[in-house]
């Protein structure tokens, strides 16, 4: 049949609940109150003063669990209020500590809704503190989406006045310098190796030659150079700068050449070529440096011949050789 209104709803049970009723002793002086029930809006509420209605707003107003009178009512009168709120189609308002989580729906707690004078949270700034002024270590840990797998984490250590980067394997990988910016401890792929060696001979090719395994390691972040074959093997995708030099002597008038390859294709533009005129009594020396695009698991190797009478790569001393690697973009 027709109506006027609202659809109405089917009549369930969980629709309706008891009103609850609060009754008072009035003294003729207090007019606050202590409600059984926390009320979202004055006309959620009835209240009688000696069984007579009083009016909202004007009478009476409310906050929460508090009732205050305009007057107070006369000691002896009947006082007493009728809470309306949790009747079919009236507002409730939850008692403390009852919203679980999963009443909330997920993404609707947003960042306004956050109190900014928390101490996660700097106050009055978009600013999200870790650490406090005082100095100290604080720090944030990263995991893997539903999982108690570490990511890595961002650590603030006042103390020793930096701020470390680390890995999933909880090590610090980089560490910055808090007042000077300067990088200290880079965990990156590079490397410094080196060779002193005793008297040789080496391959009389002006285009191609033998190949130098430095086998004495300054340090060898990751152990990309292998100290058997010679090879510098790229870990992750990125430009590399090679850098390296070479001091020898020689007897007899020699050109030394030197060439990087990158995955058995000799790169000509490496040539690093040095004339030794036979002088027997100082070294010749020669430093050259060459920046590569490479691509995970490339690998690059340093060659050296000589054009000359004699094949001999250094003869009075020992041939002084350094390699260094690392990783720029």
């Amino acid at each position: 049949m027709p109506f006027i209104g609202k659809n109405p709803k089917a009549v369930e049970l969980s629709n309706f609940t008891t009103r609850v009723k609060d009754d008072f002793t009035p003294d003729g002086s207090t007019t606050t109150f202590t409600l059984g029930k926390a009320v979202g809006h004055v006309n959620d509420i009835e209240v009688f003063v000696g069984n007579v209605r009083q009016e909202p707003t004007d009478a009476y107003s409310v906050n929460g669990t508090t009732l205050t009178m305009t007057a107070a009512p006369a000691s002896g009168l009947n006082f007493y209020v009728v809470h309306q709120a949790g009747t079919l189609e009236s507002s409730v308002v939850p008692a403390d500590n009852t919203i679980s989580t999963a009443k909330i729906q997920n993404n609707a707690i947003t960042g306004a809704k956050l109190d900014t004078t928390v101490d996660y949270y700097r106050a009055g700034t978009s600013e999200f503190m870790i650490g406090s002024d005082n100095g100290g270590t604080a720090q944030l840990t990263f995991y893997e989406a539903n999982t108690s797998t570490k990511e890595g984490f961002l650590k603030y250590d006042g103390l020793n006045n930096k701020v470390v980067l680390g890995t999933s394997g909880a090590s610090d990988a980089m560490e910055i310098e808090r007042d000077t910016g300067y990088i200290t401890k880079p965990n990156q792929p590079m490397c410094f190796v080196t060779r002193i060696s005793e008297q040789g001979s080496i391959t009389d090719d002006s285009n191609n030659g033998d190949v130098l395994v430095l086998n004495t390691e300054i340090f060898n972040v990751g152990n990309h150079y292998n100290d058997t074959n010679g090879r510098w093997t790229a870990p992750v995708a990125g430009k590399y700068e090679f850098s390296w030099s070479y001091a020898t002597k020689a007897t007899v008038p020699s050109v030394y050449r030197t060439f990087l390859w990158k995955n058995g294709s000799k790169l000509s533009y490496t040539q690093l070529r040095n004339d030794s005129n036979g002088n027997s009594s100082a070294y010749v020396w020669a430093s050259r440096t060459a920046i590569l695009d490479l691509a995970a698991n490339d690998y690059v190797i340093l060659q050296g011949s000589i054009d000359g009478s004699a094949n001999t790569w250094y003869s009075d001393n020992e041939l002084r050789t350094s390699l260094t690697v690392r990783l720029i973009g």
